[in-house]
């Protein structure tokens, strides 16, 4: 894999989401009124990319196929035996990855370093903040102010993230960072798309107490992206713009799902000006 390290009364909207105190779950809600200042910063380090390289897939299949496929798979069917019957064809699939990847680097023998190129200058860390903005602005009336280091684009640590927001006068800071962007095969076309894995945590600034954090996970769209897999990479290195906007539907269905969390948690909103969409 190829990695870089680029308090009055108000109609309400409930929205389910995790929360976690002192690392216990409770079903109280957290309440928002249209007085409460909200904050959101990105935090960490830059996007890591995983592209599949020929290498590491004929080695993952090469251990798939051993003894007709059963040693690679035989842990994962220990409770039910039955599942063993499906052990050849499983290093069937893998062995068509195999192809698949291989195909990839037809004519791009340094594909791992051109996608992680064309990420590197088309994609923008903006992106992950005004996803939020504008998910929050369906939601709610509430309006978010976006913590920055000055006139930096580096992303904050939580210490300064958190002290920026004590400073601008902010109750609760939702904390974005962008993760991991992997690309994943997919079936008989050997289609090719990108998905996304967002960390998020959401705290009270004056106390610098967590209400919820965890991974949201989304995955990368176009309208080609059932297309062969060698299309979708010439379009990709040839269109500028196009991979990133595939990873930015990926980004816009991660942090959609913040939302509605996990544990039975409930965040309470101001019903925005407009019904947001289904």
């Amino acid at each position: 894999m190829f990695r870089f390290s680029n308090l009055p009364s108000v109609n309400v909207t409930v929205i389910a989401v995790a929360l976690c105190s002192g690392g216990c779950a409770t079903t109280a809600p957290v309440k928002f009124d249209e007085g409460r200042s909200v904050g959101v910063a990105l935090v960490g380090a830059a996007p890591i990319v995983d592209f599949p390289t020929p290498g590491a897939e004929v080695a993952r299949a090469g251990a798939a196929t051993a003894m007709g496929g059963f040693i690679s798979v035989l842990s994962l069917f220990l409770i039910q035996p039955q599942g063993l019957l499906a052990a050849p064809a499983i290093a069937i699939g893998s062995a068509k990855k195999v192809d698949c990847v291989n195909s990839y680097y037809d004519e791009h023998p340094n594909l791992s370093q051109e996608i992680a190129g064309v990420v590197d200058r088309d994609f923008s860390k903006r992106v992950v903040i005004d996803q939020f903005l504008a998910d929050l602005a369906a939601r709610s009336s509430l309006k978010a102010v976006v913590v920055q280091n000055g006139t930096s684009n580096a992303n904050l640590t939580h210490e300064e993230a958190v002290r920026q927001a004590a400073a601008a006068g902010i109750d609760t800071l939702f904390e974005l960072s962008p993760m991991n962007v992997d690309f994943d095969y997919g079936g008989e076309l050997c289609a090719i798309r990108p998905s996304v894995r967002m960390k998020y945590r959401i705290g009270l600034v004056n106390r610098d107490q967590e209400l919820a954090a965890g991974y949201e996970f989304g995955k990368g769209s176009s309208p080609e992206s059932d297309a062969a897999g060698s299309k979708t990479i010439s379009r990709w290195l040839s269109d500028r713009g196009s991979l990133a906007k595939e990873i930015e539907v990926g980004y816009a269905a991660a942090v959609s799902k913040i939302w509605y969390g996990r544990r039975g948690i409930r965040f309470v909103l101001p019903s925005p000006a407009s019904k947001p969409a289904p």
